[in-house]
């Protein structure tokens, strides 16, 4: 069996699992705090961590002008400027 098969039975089998623990509505009016709810607010948590910690947010590279590091996210490519 190739590794593409093995990991597609193995998503096939955890699709059941992963279905059942998605938050309702249903789970934020029942008792609180409920599993499912508890299961949401960790997912979130992880997913704010994982957004927060990209390397997008800390790679730094040369401003073409100064020369001075910057962070990637702040900085324009050349070619998409209209600069002679």
């Amino acid at each position: 069996m190739t590794n593409t098969k093995r990991c597609q039975k193995y998503r096939e089998m955890q699709k059941p699992l992963v279905e059942k623990d998605e938050p309702t509505e249903k789970s934020y009016k029942s008792g609180f705090p409920s599993h499912s709810s508890r299961h949401f607010i960790t997912q979130k948590i992880v997913d704010g961590f994982c957004k927060a910690t990209a390397p997008a947010k800390f790679e730094e590279a040369g401003c073409a002008v100064c020369g001075l590091l910057t962070l990637q996210m702040e900085l324009f490519k050349l070619n998409s400027l209209d600069i002679d």
